[in-house]
């Protein structure tokens, strides 16, 4: 039922947290070990050039990127890049002023009866897939027909 009832109590919005969020795909052909710590290097802005390897991955990877929040004119940013161009992306629009400000990312609300916490929303919803490789493995193949 709609409306105010014994049900579906009154409440407020008791707190708003504001701020950017930042959704990242990164994707890579690479079979390394070491992707997790190039990717970790490249978000963090750490430098690999002494790494042959991460340096590669690097390189050899790519980005799409969704910014919610930051400057005024850009409030929902889509890119596509490489990862060379993350760390600045990701610096740019980072402090908050009134050309960058931040946007709505979660909200509290309260019942008005009695003060206590009704729901908590963070206005985002995600999925995160994983695959592992396998470097070596064993297959049993048992053939009991004959062969013509």
């Amino acid at each position: 039922a709609l409306g105010v009832n014994a049900e579906n109590p009154p409440a407020y919005i008791s707190s708003v947290a504001y701020g950017r969020q930042v959704y990242l795909k990164l994707s890579t052909n690479s079979h390394s070990t070491k992707v997790k710590a190039a990717f970790d290097a490249a978000v963090s802005g750490k430098s690999v050039s002494g790494d042959v390897e991460l340096t590669n991955i690097i390189k050899n990877s790519s980005f799409k990127a969704v910014i919610y929040g930051g400057s005024a004119k850009d409030e929902v940013q889509i890119i596509d890049g490489n990862l060379g161009d993350l760390r600045d992306i990701l610096k740019k629009g980072a402090t908050f002023n009134r050309e960058t400000p931040g946007v709505p990312i979660a909200y509290t609300t309260n019942f008005l009866k009695d003060n206590e916490l009704a729901v908590i929303k963070n206005n985002s919803e995600y999925m995160e897939t994983t695959s592992k490789a396998y470097t070596d493995g064993k297959i049993n193949i048992d053939h009991s027909g004959g062969y013509v």
